[in-house]
């Protein structure tokens, strides 16, 4: 047998051991698990592997997993048993299985928070209300009976015979006389309890007894379909393998609960350190088996245990099971049959078994009976742990580093007031940064006022500019050049700059961290956020009123810059259709030598010959005095009021071109002044009133502190335990 292997049988007990501590984690460990439609056979197959009688019954029986760790002790003659760490006789597993399973299903085990858990729910374990009221009706019964002289009532309550109803009766009458008593000494008489267990009792008897008497049936608890929750289950025995393996509930193809259990089929399945035993009933049309098209794509994992071998339909079904096996003989993971309740009998039978294998002249085969799967199975599953072993080794090591990093993230232990302020305030200081954001904001506005600039037309002038013959005509027109420049800054450059400020302050008043970070406490978070917005906000407003004031100042005429005078001189005397003119007169002739006749010389390859760079200068000004003359004498031909026009709208641009410049400088210093009042801001933070009342962590923090230690402890601890 190969759970002699002594290796093999030590890195079971370390995965056994493992394996609580990391379930719910996202190591997966190498498993073999039990799958299959409902009335597949599976129980009987695990109940012949194992020795458990598992639940059996109409509808789903199992509802969470049952993690069995089978091992082989040739000491122990009778199977011993062990659920969940506990002791418990064959004659009683069963029922420990399913109230174990029923507890698991509770969703709402919260509400049980007196001193008498276990009594409430074992007393209200029964959700339905079919089952409330049956529950119900058993506890009214029994203190009727109680208080009745009427045998025969009992009888219709109990189906009891005559020689049961005295015993019974006295028991009820004894119990309710008990818990309507303060003399514990009466409860000793009647149950010959020990003081320990008096009180635990009264309360079951009071609590059944207040039931009974209750209309309020909301004392049900809420029970899921399924639950994820498992059941452990050790035997040790003479006639075990050394093995663990998982049963799951049968999948079902209608009815309640049909998603929930192929969610928990999924959930184990798809580890791919998972060898599937898939129980199907030798006589059915694989088509039809749910478990088997769950699994087709895990075919290099799945091992197929074909059921019930002794009850097929017909010759050709029974024909074609045969045909399955022999093709899949010698395969690593051909399929296997058994038959482990001949003809519906209640327990397996080993001879019955191979003498049906013998009718079939299949005996020799190594993939039947119990027996070879017993034998097939340890080999199977130690090739999986060992080629996985490596890989968890480092799986756990890698969590091990990666919970510590997240750890020292939020910290070892909880953090004092000053520590915390610190944090946040680097966290602050990181996230209020106004060169990433307010750097393209202002460029933006820049070239918004840019093309305004280039936008600026004589027609504005023309269309304004009335004569007055009683005014000197150079004195003419200052309106309309009062006018134009009051239209062009507040008319056209405050509107892009309150776009600009609107988007600047929303960004600066509506910073948050409760998404982005929740190490601090949510009262500090708000408080902070709340003191901010208040002072930025003034601040801003502050802000807003200077740059208006600014623009308001530049919709009225008063520099003195230097730079005026030459942009107006530049405007005037090179306006742009002078400019225009210039550039368009540039031929490419003047790129080359010419004869005295003005031709074009070309060398012996007929290539025309550049000139020197002087004569190309010198062509050039020629063209620019030209075309200056020719500004000129336009200039002098216009009449006054022309001229004046030209002067005005000149000006208008020279004015213009400067206190872009200006305007620009000067709102870009202002909104850099906020970035020096988000550091003063940061550095006095810690004098804001009450902070420091604030300044603790958030309470999910230790939550998650301690969840996180936790989890480097018992990854340390499985670690451990592996790698020795």
């Amino acid at each position: 047998m190969f759970c002699k292997d002594t290796e093999y049988i030590s890195i079971l007990e370390k995965i056994k051991k493992i394996r609580p501590l990391i379930s719910g984690y996202s190591i997966q460990l190498p498993q073999i698990v039990v799958i299959g439609d409902q009335s597949s056979g599976k129980s009987s197959v695990l109940e012949s592997l194992t020795g458990i009688k598992f639940p059996v019954n109409s509808g789903i029986c199992t509802k969470c997993p049952i993690i069995v760790n089978c091992k082989n002790d040739k000491q122990i003659k009778k199977n011993c048993f062990t659920i969940n760490g506990k002791g418990v006789e064959i004659e009683n597993l069963t029922d420990k299985i399913l109230e174990i399973q029923d507890k698991n299903l509770i969703t709402n085990k919260s509400n049980y928070n007196s001193s008498d858990d276990e009594v409430e729910k074992k007393l209200f374990i029964y959700s339905s209300d079919d089952e409330i009221e049956v529950k119900k009706k058993k506890n009214t019964n029994r203190n009727r009976y109680a208080n009745s002289s009427d045998d025969e009532v009992y009888k219709k309550i109990t189906h009891s015979s005559d020689d049961e109803i005295e015993v019974k009766k006295k028991k009820i009458t004894n119990r309710n006389r008990y818990a309507n008593s303060s003399d514990d000494k009466v409860y000793k008489k009647i149950t010959h309890s020990s003081d320990d267990e008096i009180e635990v009792k009264k309360k079951k008897i009071t609590n059944r007894n207040r039931y009974a008497n209750s209309s309020d049936d909301k004392v049900k608890v809420e029970k899921k379909k399924i639950s994820d929750e498992p059941i452990y289950i050790e035997v040790v025995g003479i006639e075990q393998v050394d093995l663990i393996v998982i049963d799951l509930p049968g999948l079902i193809h209608n009815g309640e609960g049909k998603i929930e259990v192929k969610n928990l089929i999924n959930k184990y399945i798809n580890n791919d350190r998972t060898l599937i035993l898939v129980c199907t009933h030798g006589d059915a049309d694989e088509e039809t088996q749910e478990a088997l098209e769950i699994t087709k794509d895990m075919k290099h994992r799945r091992l197929q245990i074909l059921t019930k071998f002794d009850a097929f339909s017909s010759k050709d079904n029974c024909y074609k099971a045969i045909e399955l096996l022999k093709s899949q003989e010698n395969d690593v993971l051909g399929c296997h049959a058994v038959i482990c309740r001949y003809e519906g009998g209640l327990d397996y039978d080993a001879t019955i078994e191979m003498q049906k294998f013998e009718e079939y002249e299949i005996h020799k085969f190594k993939n039947i009976g119990l027996s070879n799967l017993k034998n097939r199975l340890p080999p199977l599953f130690s090739d999986l742990i060992n080629k996985e072993l490596p890989f968890i080794i480092k799986e756990l090591s890698t969590n091990i580093v990666k919970e510590k990093e997240e750890l020292k993230k939020i910290g070892e232990n909880k953090s004092d007031p000053s520590k915390i302020l610190i944090e946040y305030t680097k966290l602050f200081e990181d996230e209020v940064v106004i060169d990433e954001y307010v750097t393209p904001l202002l460029e933006n506005y820049a070239n918004n006022i840019r093309k305004i600039k280039e936008s600026i037309t004589k027609d504005y002038v023309i269309n304004k500019y009335k004569s007055n013959i009683f005014k000197p005509i150079f004195f003419q027109g200052q309106n309309i050049f009062n006018e134009y420049i009051y239209d062009i800054v507040i008319n056209k450059w405050k509107p892009v700059y309150e776009d600009t400020y609107n988007l600047i302050y929303n960004y600066y008043t509506k910073i948050s961290y409760k998404e982005k970070n929740n190490n601090f406490s949510k009262e500090l978070v708000n408080y902070i956020e709340k003191s901010w917005k208040r002072d930025i906000e003034k601040y801003l407003t502050t802000l807003n009123n200077e740059c208006n004031k600014l623009l308001d100042e530049t919709s009225i005429f008063g520099t003195m810059n230097h730079y005026l005078t030459a942009k107006y001189q530049e405007f005037l005397e090179i306006p742009d259709e002078t400019k225009k003119k210039f550039i368009n007169g540039i031929t490419e002739d003047m790129l080359y030598k010419k004869d005295y006749q003005g031709k074009i010389l070309k060398d012996s390859n007929s290539r025309p010959i550049i000139a020197n760079l002087e004569d190309i200068q010198h062509r050039l000004l020629e063209l620019l005095n030209k075309t200056l003359e020719e500004r000129e004498t336009e200039y002098l031909n216009e009449s006054l009021q022309d001229q004046q026009i030209e002067r005005i709208f000149c000006m208008v641009q020279a004015v213009i071109d400067v206190e872009f410049k200006s305007v620009c400088d000067g709102f870009l210093k202002k909104f850099r002044n906020v970035n020096l009042y988000r550091t003063k801001w940061i550095n006095e933070l810690s004098s804001i009133p009450d902070i420091n009342k604030y300044a603790i962590e958030d309470k999910s923090i230790d939550v998650k502190r301690n969840h996180i230690k936790d989890k480097i402890k018992r990854y340390e601890e499985a670690y451990e335990i592996i790698d020795n």
